[in-house]
């Protein structure tokens, strides 16, 4: 994850994950050594609902497989704080562990103020479909 959006990260750019868990956060530091020691990439503590970012700070917000985890109206609502007017929140997670049907992540992410909130069901050949859910923060 962390590695992937630094490989596509613009020139000058900075990819920041943040995590409750300090064994993630480990791991997470320990695959992207490189990148870190190149200033790419940063590692903090923090969660969906407290990311700890300033406002309009991020042109994307990504979460895999762990939105389950969020108290989801602050999460969605945090996302929706530190992206920037025009950035993007993308969000996957497998269909069996997201306890919620999907729409209802749609449903949370237009009433935290996102637009073009688009919601795919993804169905694979040996895992539980994957939902996928890309929103849009308005430009002001």
């Amino acid at each position: 994850g962390l590695r992937l959006a630094a490989a596509a990260v613009s020139p000058g750019g900075h990819v920041l994950g943040v995590d409750p868990s300090v064994a993630m956060r480990e791991m997470a530091a320990s695959r992207c050594a490189e990148e870190i020691a190149r200033g790419l990439v940063e590692v903090r503590d923090g969660a969906a609902e407290r990311t700890g970012c300033a406002d309009d700070f991020a042109d994307a917000v990504i979460s895999v497989n762990n939105v389950m985890l969020w108290e989801r109206a602050r999460g969605f609502s945090e996302a929706f704080r530190v992206l920037r007017p025009g950035g993007r929140l993308v969000l996957s997670v497998h269909r069996h562990v997201l306890g919620v049907e999907p729409e209802v992540l749609r449903e949370e992410a237009l009433r935290a103020g996102f637009a073009e909130v688009g919601l795919r069901v993804r169905q694979r050949r040996f895992n539980s479909p994957a939902v996928e859910l890309v929103a849009v923060r308005p430009s002001e």
